[in-house]
């Protein structure tokens, strides 16, 4: 048995940048990578910027609650407080677009940081 390949007599074999030509100059293996570096990337950033943002509400909040915790000499319910504080956000995000994106972002933010919590409910019980 003959292991020989006998190829046509005009053929020419191709070098390694005729390939690149051919193959578009790209491999699948960088065009995955650079997927991944992207993809890994924006949630990394995306990840960094939400917990910054996570950080700012609770300071502005806590802020809020220690200003606002008394109305009259009286110390506010929670409920009250709640209601007062429903209120101060729904006035601030009705200023603009941008304060409704802020403030909508932020209160998903701080409301679905379930791992955080606990420093949540800490940072607004010692407002």
């Amino acid at each position: 048995m003959n292991t020989k390949i006998m190829m046509p007599s005009n053929y020419n074999m191709l070098t390694d940048e005729e390939i690149t030509y051919i193959s578009g100059g790209d491999n699948y293996d960088d065009a995955v990578v650079g997927a991944y570096l992207f993809t890994y990337g924006t949630l990394a950033v995306v990840g960094i910027a939400s917990f910054a943002n996570y950080v700012w509400g609770v300071a502005t909040s806590r802020n809020w609650i220690s200003k606002n915790k008394e109305e009259n000499g009286k110390k506010l319910s929670t409920g009250d407080l709640f209601s007062k504080g429903m209120d101060a956000l729904s006035e601030y995000m009705g200023k603009s677009f941008m304060n409704a994106l802020v403030g909508g972002f932020t209160a998903v933010n701080v409301a679905t940081s379930v791992g955080l919590w606990p420093v949540t409910a800490i940072a607004w019980l010692t407002a």
